[in-house]
């Protein structure tokens, strides 16, 4: 019994330091704020109707007209009711707030695993503190990806149940993967699922060769079969929402479109299932970019300007105002929130496993890391090209660096399998200190190396940087190509060495961390200090690692009274990235446009003041006591009962009716029945409406209003007009375009013409 307790305190200590760092990192959760996510405001905007509905009858919709034109909610908001593992989550998870409970899991996952192959709990939780606070978490979680990290946090435990599996704990191995594959695929995102597959898939082969090496082919028949059996049962609960998903798919634009030709008039070359490649890749990574899972700022971080950092440069006022303006991330990528950085000393660990580690798993591991680093380039390779045209699934995904979730599981676990090595072998480290010195020795030179010359490994020119000075200087009044090629000239003068300031910053701070742990390992060979010492040492340093650059992309910054000019919804001392609970649930206010539509068509009704009140009471009740924003939520309310009895669509566009891309746009959709929309699956058969005929008429539009006015706006709007789009908005402060001629909920066809294809 006492040995029961003293080894259940190494989990209880586990589960506490878990739940302090995440509940920390995400601490104004426990005073009533919540993230303010983009893609949570979006899934607002396009699940609207499917929450009104549900208030006003009780039911859950599988289809929702609020967004392109209409489409399934198999992908928005799903019915999960009857899914009984989300009952187990909330458990495994203590309830906690949604972030903090999954970045909790994500550690807790991670932690398991390590046991799962036998690493010291101690030194397990390392691990679980790397995996968890990994910027791929932060990063998205910020976002509002909120169902993919949740996935990713559930893979490494999945990975530990099928090793447990194959090492001889056949039921036990078989529960824990049944368990946590369950609660991944309930998680719902089937890319994260779909690189699960490749970890478990390289992990499974070497366990098996290992076993028909050592002639235990019937053991591995056993574990095979429990394999088997625990996928069927994790796959049970999801079932319907796999299925549906899977049927859905074959009509999204991740399937085949039925159209031959192109909207150019060109004829289709073949088949084109799955994602344009371009698309597929357009925010994968740079080629030097990969070294930011060790160096941050390797490519600048995060896009944004250089603001602040441009202040101290030795230049005249126009050029340091340029560099000011400079693009801060000089990747490859068109956008992105920030890094994908593991930590440097994770990284380092990784690299010395590669040396010690003796389990001859870490070859298929080492196998998927490199082809999943490769595949998460943005440059097409002979691998990428082949990994689209010929893996079945792959082209369905975009954004290739994602794979790197894989990665995200295996360098943590590999380097506390390096560092359990040395702590087992403790009392005889005399063979590894040479390899280990050696080993983290060269990494710590690699380091010093980078800063010391860093424009020889690395560019650090941002393929965007002339476009973007010369839309600067033009919207500044400047026209003439040659003063606009000297402004800009001059600026990437500064700029440039500005840059490389800021990565040998990084890579000056990531040399003095391996060399930290260098020297703390010869200390410890030396015998000058104790392994009691030296992992919590190591444990702390990870931590501080991952946590301060987590902080550069999602903090608990606040406004300034400074910086009140650049946040006009805020009031100095709010919170940058968290609003309060009634804020995070109504994210959009009504614009004069939105307001003049629902006076217009209420109109159209006696009366719809009772299914108004009924979606209020509803969304009253959530809160328990009278939100400070009631009388925002009653207006919503109006709009939901206009929605439901009503089928005229809106198409916003930005102020001066210019055309604005339809496929982003969430907020229309929390007000109207939209156009346009804010989703990764539409239907295949309105995306082929929008690239062969919407775009062309939202110009045409736009041509005509600005030239002609509203009464000569919609000569070229057929295609719209048959939509029934009603509205059109050409500015949040402007009223709505109303369109006289919509074609109406219905209409009659003049002629029909047969045709032996699309």
């Amino acid at each position: 019994m006492k040995n029961s307790l003293l080894q259940a305190i190494p989990h209880v200590v586990a589960v506490l330091v878990f739940v302090i760092i995440s509940s920390v990192y995400f601490s104004p959760y426990f005073s009533g704020y919540e993230l303010d996510q983009g893609d949570i405001n979006q899934f607002l905007g396009m699940s609207k109707e499917i929450a009104d509905h549900k208030a006003l009858t009780g039911e859950h919709t599988l289809w929702t007209n609020q967004l392109f034109g209409g489409m399934p909610t198999y992908q928005i908001s799903p019915d999960t009711s009857g899914n009984w593992v989300r009952g187990i989550e909330k458990v495994i998870k203590l309830g906690l707030p949604r972030p903090v409970g999954i970045m909790f899991m994500g550690m807790l996952g991670m932690y398991i695993l390590g046991l799962c192959v036998r690493v010291n709990p101690w030194i397990s939780m390392i691990g679980g503190v790397a995996f968890g606070l990994a910027s791929i978490n932060v990063l998205y979680i910020g976002a509002g990806h909120m169902s993919k990290v949740n996935a990713i946090a559930y893979m490494a435990p999945v990975l530990g149940g099928v090793l447990l599996t194959l090492r001889g704990k056949l039921f036990i191995g078989g529960a824990v993967t049944a368990l946590f594959l369950a609660l991944q695929l309930t998680a719902n995102h089937l890319q994260m699922t779909y690189y699960l597959v490749f970890l478990v898939l390289f992990a499974g082969i070497a366990e098996a060769i290992k076993l028909f090496r050592a002639g235990k082919m019937d053991y591995l028949l056993k574990a095979a079969g429990v394999l088997i059996i625990a996928a069927i049962l994790a796959v049970l609960p999801s079932a319907s929402t796999i299925v549906n998903t899977y049927e859905y798919s074959k009509q999204t634009t991740r399937g085949e479109s039925a159209l031959t030709i192109n909207p150019d008039g060109t004829e289709k070359l073949g088949s084109e299932e799955g994602l344009d490649p371009d698309y597929i890749l357009e925010y994968s990574l740079g080629r030097g970019e990969i070294f930011s899972l060790m160096i941050p700022d390797v490519k600048g971080g995060k896009s944004g300007v250089m603001g602040e950092k441009a202040e101290d440069i030795d230049a005249d006022d126009i050029t340091r105002q340029l560099v000011s303006y400079g693009l801060s991330y000089w990747g490859s990528q068109s956008a992105t929130g920030g890094a994908f950085y593991f930590g440097l000393i994770i990284v380092l660990f990784f690299v010395l496993g590669m040396v010690i580690v003796k389990d001859p798993l870490k070859w298929a591991l080492l196998l998927l890391t490199i082809i999943a680093l490769l595949l998460s380039w943005r440059e097409p390779t002979g691998l990428t090209s082949f990994f689209i045209d010929t893996v079945p699934g792959f082209a369905k995904f975009r954004d290739t660096k994602m794979m790197l979730v894989v990665v995200q599981v295996i360098m943590p676990l590999i380097a506390i399998m390096a560092l359990d090595r040395l702590v087992r072998e403790r009392g005889n480290l005399k063979p590894l200190q040479k390899p280990v010195l050696i080993a983290v020795g060269a990494f710590t030179a690699i380091t010093l190396l980078f800063a010391a010359v860093p424009d020889t490994f690395f560019s650090f020119d941002n393929p965007g940087d002339e476009s973007h000075y010369a839309g600067i200087l033009q919207g500044g009044g400047i026209s003439d190509p040659a003063q606009i090629d000297d402004y800009t000239y001059k600026a990437m003068e500064e700029l440039i060495p500005l840059r490389i300031s800021v990565f040998k910053a990084d890579a000056m701070r990531a040399f003095l961390m391996a060399l930290a742990v260098l020297g703390l390992l010869f200390a410890w060979f030396r015998k000058w200090v104790d392994f009691r010492l030296v992992l919590p040492v190591i444990g702390l340093l990870v931590l501080w690692d991952l946590y301060s650059v987590d902080q550069r992309y999602l903090n608990q910054d606040k406004v300034t009274k400074a910086e009140k000019d650049f946040y006009p919804n805020k009031k100095v001392g709010d919170y940058l990235s968290y609003v309060k609970k009634y804020e995070k649930l109504y994210p959009f206010s009504p614009s004069i446009a939105d307001t003049q539509i629902l006076d217009r068509e209420k109109q159209r009704f006696d009366d719809l003041s009772d299914q108004a009140d009924a979606i209020y009471k509803n969304r009253i009740d959530i809160f328990g006591k009278a939100p400070r924003n009631k009388d925002l939520i009653k207006k919503v309310s109006e709009f939901g009962a206009v929605c439901l009895n009503t089928n005229f669509r809106v198409l916003t566009l930005i102020s001066g009716g210019g055309a604005m891309n339809p496929t982003q746009d969430g907020r229309t959709s929390y007000f109207h029945k939209s156009i346009g929309g804010y989703h990764g699956a539409k239907l295949q058969r309105y995306q082929d409406i929008i690239s062969f005929h919407l775009g062309s008429e939202m110009q045409s539009f736009a041509n005509n209003f600005n030239t002609l006015g509203p009464t000569g706006a919609f000569a070229g709007t057929q295609v719209l007009n048959m939509l029934n789009t009603r509205y059109f908005i050409v500015g949040e402060d402007r009223p709505a375009i109303f369109n006289p001629e919509a074609n109406g909920q219905a209409w009659f066809v003049n002629d029909i013409v047969k045709v032996t294809s699309a």
